[in-house]
C-alpha cells in the first residue's frame, strides 16, 4: 500500500512537472508572436504544431510513469502545473517581452520601415521620371516635325469617339456581375484537423484497450509464477526433511494428483464442491 501510494505521488509529481514545462513552451510562442506580429493563419499553424508536440510528449511521460496507462489523477496532475505556471510565471514573461517589443516597434522598427519606405517610393518615382523623360526625348529626336502654315483637321475623328463611347456605355450596362467562388481551404483545412483529430483519439483508446489485455496477461502469469514457486517450496521442504518429509509428500501427492488411497481406506468425495 505504501509502495503504491508512493508511486502515484511520484507520478503525480512528475506530470505537474511536465505540465509547467509545457505551459512555458508554449510562452516561447507567445513571445515568438508578440516579436513578428503573427497573423491569425500562423497563429492557427503555431498552435497546431504544439498541441501534437505536447501529446507526443505527454505521451512519453506516461509511457515512462505509468507503462502508458492514463489516470485520471495523472491529467489532472499535468493541467494544474499547465495552469500554475501560466497564471504566475507566465503572465509575467509574456507580458515584460510584449512591453518591450512594443516599444522597440514604436520607437525603431515601424519609424525606420516607414523612412525605409517613403526613401523607396522617392527613388522609384524619380528614376521612373528619368526614364520617362528619357524615353521622350529619344521618340522626339527620331520624329522631328517641320514648319507649316496651317493646320488640317479630321472631321470624322470626332464622329469616331462618340461611336466609341456610346459602345463603351452600352457594354458597361450588359456586363454582367461575375461573383468569384468563395475560398474553401480554409473549411478543407478544419474538417481535415477535426478528422485528425478523430483518428488520434481512437488509436488512444484502442491503446488503452490493449494495456488493459495485457496487464491482465501479465497478472495470470504472475499468478502462475506464484503457484509454480509454492510447488517448489514445497519440494524444497520435502526433500530437506528426510526420509519421513519425502514420504508424506509423497503420499500427498498421491492422494490429490492420482486418487489414490490406502488399503481398506474409505474415501468420502464432497459432490457439492464444498
Amino acid at each position: 500500500m505504501k509502495e503504491n501510494l508512493a508511486s502515484q505521488i511520484f507520478g503525480f509529481a512528475v506530470f505537474f512537472a511536465s505540465g509547467v514545462l509545457l505551459s512555458a513552451f508554449y510562452d516561447v510562442f507567445r513571445i515568438w508572436r508578440a516579436m513578428f506580429r503573427s497573423e491569425k493563419r500562423a497563429v492557427f499553424w503555431q498552435d497546431v504544431f504544439y498541441m501534437i508536440a505536447a501529446a507526443f510528449f505527454a505521451f512519453l511521460v506516461n509511457l515512462g510513469v505509468n507503462g502508458g496507462e492514463i489516470r485520471l489523477f495523472l491529467v489532472v496532475g499535468g493541467i494544474l502545473g499547465w495552469l500554475c505556471w501560466h497564471f504566475t510565471a507566465g503572465l509575467v514573461t509574456v507580458f515584460l517581452f510584449r512591453r518591450l517589443f512594443g516599444f522597440l516597434y514604436r520607437r525603431i522598427f515601424d519609424p525606420v520601415a516607414g523612412w525605409s519606405h517613403r526613401f523607396c517610393l522617392k527613388t522609384e518615382r524619380t528614376a521612373l521620371q528619368i526614364v520617362v523623360s528619357a524615353k521622350n526625348h529619344i521618340q522626339n529626336g527620331k520624329k522631328r516635325l517641320k514648319d507649316c502654315t496651317g493646320i488640317v483637321y479630321n472631321r470624322h475623328v470626332e464622329r469616331w469617339k462618340g461611336r466609341k463611347r456610346l459602345k463603351s456605355r452600352e457594354a458597361n450596362r450588359n456586363m454582367k456581375v461575375i461573383r468569384g467562388k468563395k475560398r474553401k481551404g480554409n473549411f478543407l483545412l478544419r474538417i481535415a484537423v477535426i478528422a485528425f483529430g478523430i483518428y488520434l483519439f481512437s488509436m488512444l483508446i484502442r491503446q488503452q484497450v490493449t494495456i488493459s489485455q495485457k496487464k491482465q496477461q501479465l497478472a495470470a502469469v504472475r499468478q502462475q509464477i506464484q503457484i509454480q514457486e509454492i510447488q517448489n517450496d514445497d519440494l524444497k521442504n520435502a526433500a530437506e526433511s528426510g526420509k519421513n518429509g519425502a514420504s508424506d509428500y509423497m503420499e500427498r501427492a498421491a492422494r490429490k494428483g492420482l486418487d489414490y488411497s490406502k488399503p481398506g481406506e474409505r474415501v468420502f468425495v464432497n459432490i457439492a464442491g464444498k
